[in-house]
């Protein structure tokens, strides 16, 4: 399965998702909220929203039971301005977020 980088994501997208990361995570320093969307190339041809959440956090582990209810919180809001793409999120401490920029280009 392929994919691409598809069309722009409005800032309206972006900053909702942004603001809602923020809020979950209050005491967890967000450096980057980076929104991509994401076409992959089956049989379905489905588009997502590829949130990259770049933080640093020092030694402290983010709380896997905020991340990993992000999805709830944030496609009710993102279905309220007409955003209907799934977003995938994947947090990234910023020490690493150069190597992965890196691998990824």
């Amino acid at each position: 399965m392929e994919h691409q980088s598809g069309n722009q994501v409005t800032a309206a997208v972006r900053d909702l998702i942004e603001a809602v990361v923020r809020d979950r995570l209050p005491d967890v320093k967000i450096e980057d909220v980076r929104v991509e969307h994401i076409e992959f190339n089956d049989e379905d041809d489905d588009v997502v929203l590829h949130v990259t959440v770049v933080f640093d956090a020092g030694d402290k582990a983010l709380d896997p039971s905020k991340t990993s209810g992000m999805v709830r919180h944030v496609r009710p809001k993102l279905a309220a301005i007409g955003e209907r793409h799934f977003p995938l999120f994947s947090f990234v401490k910023k020490s690493e977020a150069g190597r992965r920029t890196a691998e990824v280009g």
